[in-house]
């Protein structure tokens, strides 16, 4: 009796496992942004050769942005630039990270790259990026990307990690 109920032990793990398997080779989304839908109000059109320049803005901040397009690649560079409500209360940030979705007519992300990156404890002030990309066929919009944590806290090496406050933020530009 008891190798019967193993081998149902078994047999329920198989087909779970095959299930799930199954599930997230038909949902990439689920754990990557390819394929995602992008609205169109979060769309930012590529504009050929150029320079072309704009400003990104969010609640948290706004990343002042300069490209060139040539065939496929982007030579992209810009400024991070955090809002006050992040400046005014926090002090350092405990990681961040900045990126371009690279999308289709569709408004489908088919790929993307991280631009800017924030060490831990980095001071909070402007971050620069320079870049030369190249871009997945069929680009026809860009749209950024965030996430990160600002921090204020303690003075002494005891409240590194513990004490003060600190505040998640982000924004990904699909549903």
């Amino acid at each position: 009796m008891k190798f019967k109920k193993s081998n149902k032990t078994i047999s329920y793990s198989f087909f779970l496992f095959a299930f799930m398997f199954t599930f997230i080779a038909c949902h990439g989304t689920l754990f990557s942004y390819h394929g995602a839908f992008v609205d169109m109000e979060n769309r930012i059109a590529l504009l050929e050769n150029g320079p072309h320049e704009g400003i990104w803005k969010t609640r948290d901040l706004a990343v002042n942005y300069r490209y060139k397009t040539k065939a496929n690649m982007l030579q992209l560079s810009g400024q991070i630039e955090f809002n006050n409500h992040l400046q005014y209360n926090f002090t350092s940030l405990d990681h961040f990270s900045l990126s371009i979705y690279f999308i289709d007519e569709e408004g489908k992300i088919l790929g993307y790259k991280t631009i800017a990156i924030a060490g831990y404890r980095k001071r909070l002030k402007n971050i620069s990026f320079d870049h030369n990309i190249e871009m997945p066929s069929n680009v026809k919009s860009i749209s950024f990307g965030y996430n990160g944590r600002a921090s204020e806290g303690g003075g002494s090496d005891k409240s590194i990690h513990g004490g003060g406050d600190s505040w998640d933020f982000w924004k990904v530009p699909h549903r």
